[in-house]
């Protein structure tokens, strides 16, 4: 899983660490919110291909201030200690695909496996920093607020947001300083998904390790989704 942070971010553990996730952080997510990660492996060659991890926190969209600020320090820098195992909504810490595997589906099965964790705790929806990933051509142009309305409405195609809001994100605001990256200019949208299902007075359910197999619409390789709370007993993990 480290090892797939490092392949999308061009980072190492050693001189380049970046906001890459690291091995024992991983870890440290299955110990806090064991039912918010996921993984996609490609059975084939026992590769890591895919990863998205999550955790709980008190939210209002109509104030939504309290994550307008940079992911290191709604995360804790990685660790998730910020997780609130009452929070209402499931916030996105982490969603990455392996570059060769981009476009096969991988990305929306793992939100997939989300909303269902977020419909099996009846939590009111989805909310993540949705970085916007191509705004170094455009930030002459335009302020990282019309940047953002251009993208809504279609005029312009981000490798990142757009994807995003075809999966049903709308946008709330502009984090800026939301991470390094230099693409972004530091820039995110803070974006949230609404759980249709939501009832205030249902009970959540419990939630069960699963394992799903996807064809991958590009390849002949079928990966497993499966949590990584499993892999010991061989039964065989998709944001923004």
């Amino acid at each position: 899983m480290e090892a797939l942070q490092h392949q999308v971010y061009g980072t190492d553990r050693i001189h380049n660490p970046g906001d890459a996730i690291l091995a024992e952080q991983f870890l440290n997510h299955m110990k806090v919110f064991p039912q918010g990660q996921f993984i996609a492996v490609d059975t084939d060659h026992n590769r890591v291909v895919g990863v998205t991890v999550s955790m709980r926190v008190a939210f209002d969209p109509k104030h939504p201030r309290s994550l307008v600020e940079p992911w290191r320090i709604t995360t804790d820098h990685a660790w998730i200690s910020t997780h609130n195992p009452d929070g209402n909504w499931l916030y996105g810490v982490e969603s990455a695909v392996h570059a060769d595997y981009q476009g096969c589906g991988i990305g929306r099965e793992l939100t997939d496996a989300r909303r269902h964790v977020i419909r099996k705790l009846n939590l009111r929806g989805l909310v993540a920093g949705g970085t916007l990933k191509d705004y170094h051509r455009y930030h002459k142009r335009y302020t990282p607020e019309e940047y953002l309305r251009h993208v809504v409405a279609g005029e312009i195609f981000d490798t990142n947001l757009t994807k995003q809001f075809r999966m049903g994100f709308k946008p709330i605001c502009i984090i800026p300083n939301y991470v390094g990256d230099p693409d972004t200019h530091g820039n995110a949208a803070l974006m949230v998904w609404n759980n249709p299902d939501y009832h205030p007075e249902r009970q959540p359910e419990r939630v069960y390790p699963t394992r799903r197999t996807i064809g991958l619409t590009t390849r002949q390789t079928s990966p497993y989704l499966q949590t990584p709370t499993i892999h010991h007993d061989k039964s065989a993990k998709a944001g923004a």
